[in-house]
């Protein structure tokens, strides 16, 4: 996918976030799973590493969807895990298809470097206020990414991270 399409859709989709004050009430309530524990809780069921992570309603619940990319069968799972309870709702598993082939690059960059995404994370995110809403694995353009998006407030800020360089990319910062 060309990044300026995924960078749109990306905004799109944290746009939608705030167009839902549902999902704006949801995530400020205090007995929510954090988004790490529920990827490492996902980590242990599934072979493979996490390469997207989402937070969502479910009706009226909120969800963390969760897709885990296994690199040496090359399928992936995804998982609908209930926020608030921690417990798995669904799990689709399926064989990688071409459009998801950037994503598996990304982790096979991980899996080469002996990483995680929570350990990737960990260091992009290094102590910035708010809650992480997404996060995703993709490669563009031959450069291994991580792009996250956190929320302080109302305020939603993007930003990418180089796998293989471990540094940020700056150009795809955005507020």
């Amino acid at each position: 996918m060309k990044p300026w399409v995924y960078g749109l859709l990306l905004q799109v989709m944290s746009f939608s976030a705030f167009a839902q004050p549902q999902l704006m009430t949801s995530l400020q309530n205090s007995n929510l799973y954090s988004p790490m524990s529920i990827l490492d809780k996902v980590t242990k069921l599934s072979p493979g590493i996490v390469s997207e992570f989402d937070t969502r309603l479910d009706g009226e619940r909120l969800v963390y969807l969760v897709e885990v990319v296994d690199t040496k069968d090359k399928s992936h799972t995804e998982y609908i895990v209930n926020a608030e309870s921690g417990a798995v709702l669904r799990v689709f598993k399926s064989k990688l298809q071409a459009k998801d082939m950037a994503e598996y690059r990304a982790a096979n960059s991980l899996v080469a470097k002996e990483h995680d995404m929570q350990h990737f994370l960990k260091q992009a995110i290094n102590n910035q206020p708010g809650r992480l809403i997404q996060a995703k694995l993709d490669n563009d353009l031959g450069i291994n990414y991580l792009e996250f998006t956190i929320l302080d407030g109302s305020k939603a800020h993007t930003q990418a991270f180089n796998i293989d360089r471990m540094q940020p990319i700056p150009l795809l910062t955005r507020d």
